[in-house]
C-alpha cells in the first residue's frame, strides 16, 4: 500500500498512521467503505462493495478503538455478534487487550433479542432512551450475557449524550462504523473528529445517499485532509473535522 498524502516513498506505514493520540478526550472516528457513486452497500451489506486494503485498514482502526459504535439497523444488516479480540493487545493504546466493547445505538429494540447480537460472548452496551427502561429489562434476559445499558435522554435519545456517557465507561477512542443515518446524526451533533473512508474502484445502485445518510443536519462540515492511502484502486482517506461552515 503507498501513502499518497502526505507524500512518501516508502510503503505507508498504517499503524503510526491510523494510531490516535494520547489525549484524555480520546479520538472518535467514523469509517465507511462506499463506491465510486457513493454505494455503502450491495445487498444489504458492505462486504461485496470492500476491497484487500479496505480490510487492512479496518482491522488496524479496530485494533486501536476502545468501543465500536453501530445503529441498530447495522447491527441487524450487518449480523454483528463478538467482535474478534485482539492478537497484539500491546498495539492498543494503553495495551488494552481483548476485543472493543460493540456499542449498539437503538431508538427501537425491536429485533434484538433474536439477532446475532444475543449470542454475543462479549458483553454488549446497548444505548437507548429512558423511555425503554421496562423494555431493555425484558431485553436482557434473551442475551447469553447481559448487556449494559446506556441511556441518553428520556423519551427520546439525545445523541449529543452519547460520547459523554461512553466516555463515563472508558471508552475514548472509539470507531463508529454505520450506518448512515446514525453516522450524519453524529456528524450533526458534533461528536466526531476524524472521517475514515474508503472508496473502491466500483459502481453499485446506490440508496442511502452516501456513507452520511440522504439529509443530514449538519450544514457544511470543513473537514482537512489527514492522510490517502492507495492501493490497486482503492483509495482510504481520512479526514479532520475543522468546523462548520454554516
Amino acid at each position: 500500500m503507498r501513502q499518497i498524502f502526505p507524500a512518501c516513498d516508502q510503503a505507508a506505514d498504517i499503524d503510526a498512521i491510523y494510531r490516535p493520540s494520547n489525549s484524555d478526550r480520546g479520538l472518535w472516528r467514523t469509517n465507511m467503505v462506499a463506491t465510486v457513486n457513493g454505494a455503502v452497500e450491495f445487498g444489504g451489506v458492505s462486504g461485496p462493495i470492500s476491497s484487500g486494503a479496505d480490510r487492512q485498514v479496518f482491522h488496524v482502526i479496530r485494533a486501536y478503538a476502545d468501543a465500536v459504535v453501530i445503529g441498530r439497523g447495522n447491527a441487524l444488516a450487518e449480523g454483528y455478534t463478538s467482535l474478534p479480540h485482539r492478537s497484539e493487545p500491546e498495539a492498543a493504546p494503553g495495551g488494552r487487550d481483548g476485543a472493543p466493547r460493540l456499542v449498539v445505538v437503538a431508538r427501537s429494540l425491536d429485533g434484538l433479542a433474536e439477532a446475532p447480537l444475543a449470542a454475543s460472548a462479549d458483553q454488549v452496551v446497548i444505548a437507548t432512551s429512558r423511555g425503554k427502561a421496562e423494555e431493555a429489562t425484558a431485553l436482557a434476559r434473551s442475551f447469553d450475557v447481559e448487556p449494559a445499558f446506556v441511556f441518553i435522554g428520556d423519551h427520546d435519545m439525545e445523541i449529543g449524550l452519547l460520547r459523554g456517557a461512553l466516555a463515563e465507561l472508558g471508552l475514548r477512542n472509539v470507531v463508529c462504523e454505520g450506518g448512515p443515518t446514525l453516522l450524519g446524526i453524529l456528524l450533526a451533533g458534533q461528536a466526531i473528529d476524524e472521517i475514515c473512508l474508503t472508496v473502491t474502484p466500483l459502481v453499485a445502485p446506490s440508496h442511502h445517499g452516501g456513507p452520511f445518510g440522504p439529509g443530514g443536519d449538519f450544514g457544511l462540515a470543513g473537514l482537512e485532509l489527514a492522510s490517502v492511502l492507495e492501493e490497486e484502486g482503492t483509495l482510504l482517506y481520512r479526514y479532520r473535522l475543522v468546523a462548520n461552515k454554516h
